[in-house]
């Protein structure tokens, strides 16, 4: 919680059902990662990429970049 992941490279990494609540994840890479129920309440994403990502049962399964 509060972690500071800030352009962490954290692909493939199987964080299933793990919490990310109030994480930096600015510029971070979460590629092909499995976030499935991944708590993400309050996390900072800019620039993340969530390419290939299982953010399924997360508040941003339908969340998309603009």
């Amino acid at each position: 919680m509060g972690a500071d992941l800030g352009e962490a490279d954290l692909s493939s990494m199987n964080l299933m059902e793990g919490t990310l609540m109030k994480a930096r994840l600015t510029g971070a890479t979460l590629r092909n990662a499995n976030c499935y129920g991944v708590e993400f309440m309050n996390a900072t994403v800019g620039g993340t990429d969530f390419s290939g990502t299982h953010l399924y049962q997360t508040k941003l399964e339908h969340w998309r970049p603009s």
